[in-house]
């Protein structure tokens, strides 16, 4: 679910609604995949960048495994 973000701003540390925003990023993976354990996720696997500028990969919470991304202010959502 990508919605479309009124403009592109830096990363910041709160989430904001609405997320994952689509805008081009130029977070690296490593940093995607950082941000998502950051997060509390484990596991993570598979994250590549989608037409929306979107990192979307594979990881597990609380013994549940399930699908999560990362856009360019570094908002992280499970799913």
């Amino acid at each position: 679910r990508a919605a479309h973000s009124p403009s592109c701003k830096p990363p910041n540390s709160t989430p904001q609604p609405g997320a994952p925003w689509a805008c081009a990023t130029r977070l690296p993976e490593g940093q995607a995949k950082s941000r998502i354990e950051d997060m509390g996720f484990k596991n993570v696997s598979g994250l590549k960048k989608d037409a929306a500028g979107v990192w979307r990969g594979k990881a597990s919470q609380g013994g549940k495994s399930m699908n999560v991304s990362v856009d360019f202010q570094g908002n992280v959502v499970g799913n």
